[in-house]
């Protein structure tokens, strides 16, 4: 009996993390088509509560300064610093009108379909993507990956707080999930 009780536990206990980790990858396209192709990039970008705030300009495939990669914190309340989560956004330095080329639409959509959460990097355990989840974004003629590969909180009896978190973040002209074991769209 004992036995069958820590089996439970062990089970209940890493259920969650399974799901984490074998949570296929997010594809969506943005609502942004055209034939621009990029300067193909790598991040590896550190985020901590002193430094919460990640820009970054990208070249097009000409070498012209053309879109503007921003990692901003989600606070807890407008008085509290305290970081809940951060968000992704690609804005066109030509086109700043169109808003988040990283999104399906230029409206913003509060839906509970995963997809318009892609660009959302959640540590919550019930969020609609696992936060070490793939998001791959296409985007005019190239694509966007992004993920998260790890995360540190204080954990407070009341909230959790968002100390750090390392996001790989990888623009490149070819589709990242052709020919790959996931089987991906595109």
């Amino acid at each position: 009996m004992k036995f069958h009780r820590m089996l439970v536990l062990l089970i209940a206990l890493s259920a969650p993390l399974w799901s984490q980790a074998s949570a296929a990858p997010v594809y969506i396209e943005s609502f942004r088509e055209g034939r621009t192709e990029i300067t193909e990039k790598r991040l590896d970008i550190q985020l901590t509560a002193e430094q919460p705030v990640y820009e970054d300009t990208l070249l097009d495939s000409s070498g012209n300064s053309r879109y503007k990669l921003m990692i901003l914190p989600v606070r807890i309340a407008p008085d509290d610093p305290g970081i809940i989560s951060w968000r992704v956004s690609l804005l066109d330095l030509k086109h700043k009108f169109y808003g988040n080329l990283l999104a399906r639409g230029r409206e913003v959509q509060v839906t509970d379909d995963p997809r318009d959460q892609v660009t959302w990097l959640d540590p919550n355990p019930y969020a609609l993507i696992p936060l070490k989840n793939l998001r791959v974004i296409k985007v005019e003629k190239f694509y966007c990956t992004i993920q998260v590969v790890d995360t540190h909180s204080s954990l407070a009896p009341q909230q959790r707080r968002l100390q750090s978190m390392t996001v790989k973040i990888e623009f490149m002209n070819h589709n990242p999930l052709r020919n790959s074991e996931t089987g991906g769209n595109g």
